[in-house]
């Protein structure tokens, strides 16, 4: 264990040492909107300042493209229902790994943010966020594929997103926002403390997780669907932990644009040694942690300028509905296409029907679910634009 330790404290120094000397390197190269968005005694107006900010839209885009990396994974596997495809070579990818990483990576480093906020208003804020939306998807999901005699209602634990260890519904992705909740009430629990204590907190979980889970393929089996003895000690809470990191770290080293660049060669470089070398799952999960670590400094003050990165900010407004909603909708046009109209399709074929309409589908659902969040901003006084910016999607 403290191997593994001394292991994962390495790579937050290796990071900081590097978020350093990109400091060293001056502001003259620094994006005009790399600034960090100014203190204010008012939550509501920090989430104001940074919905409305650069720095944000940033956040969002690398919200966009986790939300986008998890749906290309489904949508691969949704292709081989059509005819055998590569997919053994697309799932050694890990797409869908490295969005939700990204996903709980950010929830870290937005949720430092409010510790002081008061409990109350953080709680409402959370249920507001998590469980409409989710409510939503399911009962959406549920009349849709009972068509093809599909029953996907799920338990009450399952809506609650109580961790029970078994897998209720496959249709919606709701593991990760049972790793969500048990971060906010976590947070809530150290904040309640005091902020102070944040830091050794999170070594000493840090540490729990790696005493019970030495290398990340001893959690993989039940990760997904973790029970109330499992949950606390996922690997997968690491990324959380990074996040915190990441925010304490730009408080003493200002961000950097590159970093961000930085962040996406070593994940890019993990995900090829998972592809190709037999042990390189291990390499990726801790590799991954120093990507999310750059990858999330690197976008709280990346501006995007150009059209792809726009577009991604612009899915990264819907990527909680889209999260939601993708399996579904993916699943509902493959059955449509393959089962109702009878077409038989090639696997790349498939590949892009699957893309092109169930993707499109699950972008309406996330702006219906971001409709759905402006109706009941009233709960609590949140403003939209907090919805936009701390919205959590896996």
């Amino acid at each position: 264990m403290c191997q593994e330790l001394y292991i994962y404290w390495t790579f937050f120094n290796v990071g900081t040492k590097i978020a350093a000397t990109c400091r060293a390197n001056g502001s003259a190269n620094a994006c005009n909107c790399s600034q960090q968005c100014p203190e204010s005694s008012s939550q509501d107006e920090y989430f104001m300042i940074a919905a409305t900010s650069n720095r944000s839209m940033g956040l969002q885009a690398i919200r966009g493209i986790a939300a986008f990396l998890v749906l290309l994974q489904h949508v691969f596997w949704l292709g081989s229902y059509f005819s055998s495809g590569p997919t053994t070579v697309l799932n050694s990818l890990l797409l869908g790994g490295s969005g939700v990483f990204l996903f709980f990576g950010l929830s870290g480093y937005l949720m430092a943010g409010q510790m002081n906020r008061a409990p109350k208003r953080f709680l409402v804020d959370r249920f507001r966020r998590i469980y409409p939306g989710l409510i939503f998807a399911f009962v959406v999901s549920g009349f849709a594929l009972s068509y093809f005699s599909y029953n996907v209602w799920p338990e009450w634990t399952t809506v609650l997103l109580i961790p029970t260890g078994k897998a209720d519904s496959i249709f919606i992705p709701y593991w990760t926002l049972i790793y969500e909740m048990q971060f906010y009430l976590l947070i809530l629990l150290v904040g309640r403390l005091h902020a102070k204590y944040l830091n050794p907190a999170m070594l000493v979980w840090a540490a729990a997780i790696l005493l019970f889970h030495s290398v990340p393929p001893a959690m993989v089996a039940r990760a997904s669907y973790p029970g109330f003895g499992e949950i606390l000690f996922s690997f997968y809470n690491f990324y959380f932990i990074t996040g915190i990191f990441v925010w304490q770290s730009s408080k003493r080293f200002p961000c950097k644009p590159s970093e961000l660049v930085i962040g996406s060669a070593i994940l890019f470089v993990a995900t090829m040694i998972n592809v190709f070398t037999e042990y390189g799952a291990v390499v990726y999960y801790y590799l991954a942690i120093l990507a999310v670590f750059f990858v999330v400094r690197g976008g709280s003050v990346w501006c995007p300028k150009n059209f792809v990165s726009n577009f991604f900010v612009r899915l990264g407004d819907v990527s909680y509905g889209v999260y939601l909603i993708h399996i579904s909708a993916c699943f509902f046009t493959m059955l449509f296409v393959k089962e109702l109209l009878g077409i038989k399709l090639g696997y790349w074929q498939g590949v892009i029907v699957i893309f092109i309409v169930g993707g499109s589908a699950s972008y309406f659902f996330g702006f219906l679910e971001l409709k759905l969040q402006e109706k009941l901003k009233f709960l609590g006084k949140s403003r939209t634009v907090e919805s936009s910016v701390a919205a959590v999607a896996k």
